[in-house]
């Protein structure tokens, strides 16, 4: 409010408008009501000054002090006259309103004041803004002449702000909600993993020296799922149980003998036949001079996680961008299967080389997401985890020979190995991910997973490097695996 205990010409404004209703004279001496309205954008002491020509003017007594400090100068603009000049015989104002001098510290205006003047303070945001918000942006003639509202830069210095602002909180992401309103969040996808083949020999033509192995066999991209569920304690922590599995790879090739004579078209031996004898075993005939050899080799992977996640950045200035921390437990179980089957061309039976392989690794995890919100309804975000976990990994290995017993005789012999160990093996996993969210309930999602596990007991490794059985048949070796391929899935929360 204004303060009326001081003179007029030392009046402080309080409010960044000031409405003076005039009466004025026209020519005829008929009265008229007029209305101007002056907006004034920042609180200033006003006194007024009479000028050579008789008008008044006002202009703002700012002290210097402030005028040193001001970061530009006050402007101040002159409308032109509201109306015509008033006759020295004319009544006052006072005489009109019936107010003596001592309420002209209310009313600082006479009807002879042929121009008015209103500042606009442009230096002072807080009182344009004020002033923004309570007069409008355009103005009209009236039948005396234009209203004046003073705008300043400040004002589209803070629009511009305003709509910066409400772009940054546009682009909050869909789990904004999570942990407040919602509490629950499921996500289900599609997951498409191939992985890679230890390489090893199996088979050798005897004849054209040509080496056959695993690396005739593929292991495509096969479908499998990943279901993930989480409760949200709050904003920033939560318990997530996740599960992926459901893949299947399986490749098989067979390798015929490329007959060097007509009369010898069996050149195929198993690539443990390369290696002498030590011992007096019999020859495992089935597996030499063979006509045809057969590989299958077929693996499954399933993936338990319990993980505890706290939101480390979330909120504030850095809405668009998340980073969480993950720790957990995590168990995975990699089976495997290789079969050998080898013909010899002499019967119907066959001889066989089978061997499985189990890798049960469980332990403490640790990694982050990070999610970075391009927009209202898309982001893009990073996963990794790592771990060194136990691996207790198991190995058993059969193998069947016709024809001989104890080097005479028609029968089979069945040699038998195994070999097993525990020990640590690490657990690294990528992922790149891009999601589109719907609404705040739901969205999809779409990446690229990487996952690479060390010291894996594979089947093929387990491969007999030496016709020394059953000795060759036992032991462990161990080697790494990788997975990886895209993934899509969907998003609920709730």
């Amino acid at each position: 409010m204004p303060d009326f205990s001081k003179p007029a010409s030392q009046l402080l404004f309080s409010v960044p408008i000031l409405v003076i209703p005039t009466t004025m004279l026209d020519a005829s001496g008929a009265m008229a009501q007029s209305r101007a309205t002056v907006e004034i954008a920042a609180a200033a002491a006003i006194s007024t000054v009479e000028n050579s020509a008789g008008d008044k003017t006002f202009v703002p007594v700012v002290d210097e002090d402030e005028r040193l400090a001001a970061d530009r100068s006050v402007a101040i603009a002159t409308v032109p006259a509201l109306v015509p000049e008033a006759t020295s015989s004319e009544p006052t104002i006072d005489d009109r309103l019936g107010t003596d001098e001592s309420s002209a510290d209310a009313v600082a205006v006479e009807p002879t004041v042929e121009a008015s003047t209103a500042i606009a303070a442009d230096r002072l945001p807080q009182y344009a803004t004020t002033a923004a918000a309570l007069a409008p942006t355009r103005t009209e003639s009236v039948a005396n002449g234009p209203i004046l509202i003073a705008e300043t830069s400040e004002l589209e210095t803070a629009a511009e702000a305003e709509s910066t602002t409400s772009e940054i909180r546009s682009a909050r992401p869909a789990t904004d909600k999570l942990g407040r309103q919602q509490h629950w969040s499921f996500s289900a996808e599609l997951l498409y993993l191939e992985r890679t083949i230890e390489d090893v020999d199996t088979a050798v033509d005897v004849d054209t020296r040509a080496v056959f192995g695993t690396d005739a066999l593929e292991f495509d991209l096969d479908a499998g799922a990943r279901f993930t569920l989480g409760y949200h304690i709050d904003p920033t922590n939560s318990i997530e149980v996740s599960y992926f599995g459901l893949h299947e790879w399986n490749d098989s090739v067979t390798f015929t003998s490329s007959p060097f004579e007509p009369n010898t078209p069996e050149n195929l031996n198993a690539a443990f036949k390369l290696q002498p004898f030590v011992d007096d075993n019999p020859d495992p005939e089935d597996f030499n001079q063979a006509l045809s050899q057969d590989i299958d080799y077929s693996t499954d992977l399933d993936n338990f996680e319990l993980n505890y996640r706290r939101q480390l950045i979330r909120g504030g200035a850095s809405d668009n961008f998340q980073l969480a921390f993950v720790a957990g437990f995590r168990y995975l179980n990699l089976n495997e299967n290789f079969d050998l089957v080898s013909d010899d061309g002499v019967g119907e039976d066959k001889g066989t080389y089978e061997i499985d392989t189990d890798n049960d690794l469980f332990g403490l995890q640790i990694g982050g997401d990070a999610t970075f919100q391009i927009s209202r309804h898309f982001g893009l975000g990073l996963r990794a985890r790592a771990g060194l976990l136990f691996n207790s990994a198991s190995q058993r290995s059969k193998l069947v020979n016709f024809n001989t017993v104890g080097g005479s005789g028609i029968g089979q012999d069945v040699f038998r190995g195994d070999g097993s160990r525990t020990d640590f093996s690490s657990l690294v996993e990528l992922g790149i991910f891009a999601h589109v969210d719907i609404n705040s309930n739901v969205s999809i999602r779409a990446g690229y997973n990487f996952l690479n596990l060390g010291n894996i007991a594979t089947a093929p490794g387990q491969f007999a490097d030496s016709p020394n059985f059953p000795d060759s048949l036992s032991g462990l070796n161990r080697t790494s695996v990788s997975f990886s391929g895209p993934s899509i899935g969907i998003t609920a929360r709730f």
